[in-house]
């Protein structure tokens, strides 16, 4: 397999796709990407991304208060300052939740516009790309709410680490090495199923719009996807 998917479609695309272009990522990818080549459209699937992050943390939220309170380096504190780092941390990961996608993406985004100009081979629009990361990043954010649903089924008390909560799904990585240590099962846990999806219809997007062949273009989201594994790492997120 060394070429994109085709762009065209049985009849224009419309202007605007609304929520078309979300559904299209997960049953008709080369549909998707023609609706963004049409539109740039990227409002939908960031409420998307949105609702579902806020929704992960509404999950979560008991489970990570529990890791929070028990943590031994909460021991000198009283419960109360723990219960407020609890509630403050779920602020936080709330935040990041609505903020995160436009950061986080707009610098692949970034990255994927500049690629695209210096190839001089295809469209170097950001907000064209800045669509296609946001609404290829839908199958890695169902992937993250599964994996809080699981989290939600469990006991509180039986969360003890970051560990616990990377592996509340054998979907990842992480099933090869389920004991190793925080920032190994971090950088496995990573590449989940879910991701992987993400980041095979990045590059099969990618292909497509920026007019590269597939293989490439697979290496190069490929590279990207190892660069924010890292940064999963190092945030402990």
């Amino acid at each position: 397999m060394t070429d994109p998917l085709p762009l065209e479609t049985a009849e224009p695309p419309p202007k605007r796709a609304g929520l078309a272009l979300p559904l299209s990522v997960f049953v008709d990818p080369a549909r998707a990407f023609a609706l963004v080549l049409a539109t740039r459209e990227w409002l939908p699937a960031y409420l998307i991304l949105v609702v579902l992050g806020l929704a992960e943390v509404y999950l979560v939220a008991p489970a990570l208060t529990h890791l929070v309170v028990t943590d031994p380096r909460a021991a000198a504190s009283s419960a109360a300052t723990a219960a407020q780092q609890a509630s403050t941390d779920l602020v936080i990961q709330a935040a990041w939740g609505v903020v995160g996608p436009l950061i986080l993406w707009g610098f692949v985004a970034t990255l994927l516009a500049a690629t695209a100009i210096a190839g001089r081979g295809g469209l170097g629009t950001y907000a064209l790309y800045f669509s296609l990361c946001l609404n290829c990043a839908l199958p890695a954010e169902l992937g993250s709410l599964l994996y809080a649903a699981a989290i939600r089924l469990r006991d509180p008390a039986t969360f003890h680490s970051a560990n616990d909560f990377a592996t509340a799904l054998p979907l990842s990585l992480a099933v090869l090495h389920p004991h190793g240590s925080p920032p190994e099962i971090a950088f496995l846990s990573y590449w989940d199923v879910f991701t992987m999806w993400s980041l095979v219809l990045l590059g099969c997007g990618y292909a497509a719009i920026a007019k590269m062949r597939l293989v490439p273009a697979l290496l190069l989201v490929l590279g990207i996807g190892l660069m924010l594994a890292l940064v999963h790492v190092d945030s402990g997120t």
